[in-house]
């Protein structure tokens, strides 16, 4: 009868947990979006542990989507989905630590690999890094990395590159009229027709300018030049003229000799003063002049894959 009684509430208990759908291990009161609840203070769930073989091995049936172990050999849990096993803890970090153990993070598609990380250092990079296709960055050295490119004017893997080499940059605003145009290259006139200097409307692309600037007629305003002499002091000046002739006889060397009587004067003097004057405007001798503020060259190169 015993025996009877116990069968009886057992079956009852199956039909209970059918029309329930829902097991409560360690409570009454199982959450209604669980199928099986674990209730405990000081206990945990303990999934199946297995080598890296065995998780291996499993892979030679059919495995079920959800499927999750417990690898011994790298201690990761792991979760079945597709055709592939997906580690759940990538990265390693001891209860009540702020920051993770060394470790790795990697991305299968356009990946980003770190060898070795710690919370300061970062050793190395595999791959391209994460500069987006197309953008460009200064750079020094001797060997172009790969998957990058001079930027020279040449198209690599697919994707030309703006000649850089020997310029400055100008930066694009969407906001001033010279510099929200996109994509062309082309040489900007420096001066308008009949002179005067052009304003120039820059576009993302454009290039210009110049090492050294010869000034000419359109750069050099009229001018000329003014000034005073040095004043000297009141000061007179001595000068000597001839006194008179004197009529002689004899040969013309002889009447040369009577024209000895001179006679020195003096200026009157005037006072301390001095001069002022004016040059004709005139213009140079047409030199180029340096261009270049101080500087350090460095190359642009552009990822292009």
């Amino acid at each position: 009868m015993k025996n009877s009684l116990l069968i009886v509430s057992f079956a009852v208990s199956l039909v209970s947990l059918n029309l329930i759908a829902q097991v409560g291990v360690g409570t009454d009161n199982p959450s209604s979006s669980a199928v099986l609840h674990l209730q405990s203070s000081n206990k945990g769930l303990i999934i199946p542990t297995l080598t890296t073989a065995e998780v291996d091995a499993m892979t030679l049936g059919p495995i079920s989507n959800g499927t999750m172990v417990f690898n011994i050999d790298s201690n990761e849990v792991y979760v079945y989905f597709g055709t592939k096993w997906h580690s759940l803890t990538p990265l390693e970090k001891e209860h009540g630590q702020a920051a993770p153990n060394k470790g790795r993070i990697k991305a299968t598609t356009n990946a980003l690999e770190v060898k070795s990380l710690d919370a300061t250092t970062v050793n190395t990079f595999n791959g391209n890094g994460i500069t987006p296709i197309g953008g460009i960055i200064m750079w020094s050295g001797t060997t172009i990395p790969s998957g990058w490119a001079l930027c020279n004017g040449q198209t690599a893997n697919g994707h030309p590159t703006p000649n850089l080499t020997g310029k400055f940059i100008v930066g694009y605003n969407s906001s001033d009229t010279r510099f929200d145009q996109t994509g062309f290259y082309s040489q900007h006139a420096l001066y308008k027709a009949g002179g005067g200097i052009a304003t120039p409307v820059y576009s993302a692309g454009d290039f210009g300018g110049q090492d050294s600037v010869t000034l000419d007629i359109n750069t050099i305003p009229p001018h000329s030049h003014n000034g005073n002499t040095n004043s000297d002091g009141n000061h007179t000046h001595s000068y000597r003229r001839c006194g008179g002739w004197a009529e002689a006889g004899g040969s013309y060397w002889d009447n040369l000799a009577r024209i000895s009587n001179l006679l020195t004067e003096t200026t009157t003097g005037t006072g301390a003063h001095s001069h002022f004057f004016t040059t004709n405007v005139g213009g140079g001798h047409g030199k180029a002049h340096n261009n270049l503020p101080p500087y350090y060259t460095l190359a642009f190169i552009m990822r292009v894959q």
